[in-house]
């Protein structure tokens, strides 16, 4: 499987990266910062580009069997106030290459809470015809325990998701589609 990985340069982007090709997938980190990346591997092309380019995020996604977004709050919280475009050019670029599996990761609460805060961070991609699940977490922890997944939003305070627990969790889910057209929240276990 070919996936994309949308803030491939982020805490949780690297971690997401590293799960991905240790499961045996080619891997297309996208990055505003492809000098610096700090992976190797041979079945990872490193792409630079700028998320506000709509041309580089569909040059990205061609061919792709599936996208993980982990922009990160500053774009969660940028598009819950109406002023980012670059998840609606990765939605975009989807729908253009034929691109259908997307998890998208809505890091440390920036999905608020409730229904129409969630509708107005990421109505477009609830609205789109894409086949996504949309992953609400606490803080972030690295290393590893292990992880409950609640459908819904979860009370979020005092609470954390290990970075590697995480990543498996994502990349799972882009390959099972277990949880498809859900918001969920991951949590890990006390």
């Amino acid at each position: 499987m070919r996936i994309v990985v949308f803030g491939a340069s982020s805490r949780a982007g690297l971690y997401i990266v590293k799960e991905a090709l240790e499961r045996g997938h080619r891997v297309a980190a996208f990055t505003s910062r492809p000098g610096i990346f700090p992976l190797g591997h041979p079945k990872l092309d490193i792409i630079g580009g700028d998320i506000l380019d709509p041309a580089a995020v569909a040059r990205a996604v061609s061919g792709a069997h599936g996208v993980i977004c982990a922009l990160g709050a500053r774009w969660g919280k940028a598009a819950a106030a109406g002023h980012s475009k670059g998840p609606e050019n990765i939605i975009w670029g989807m729908e253009a290459a034929g691109c259908r599996r997307v998890v998208w990761l809505a890091s440390a609460g920036c999905l608020g809470r409730g229904p129409s805060a969630r509708e107005d961070a990421f109505g477009r991609i609830l609205a789109s015809g894409l086949d996504w699940v949309l992953v609400d977490t606490p803080r972030f922890r690295d290393g590893s325990g292990p992880v409950r997944v609640q459908v819904g939003s979860a009370d979020r305070a005092g609470k954390y998701v290990y970075l590697a627990d995480l990543a498996a969790f994502l990349v799972e889910e882009l390959e099972s589609g277990r949880y498809l057209k859900k918001i969920i929240a991951v949590l890990s276990h006390e």
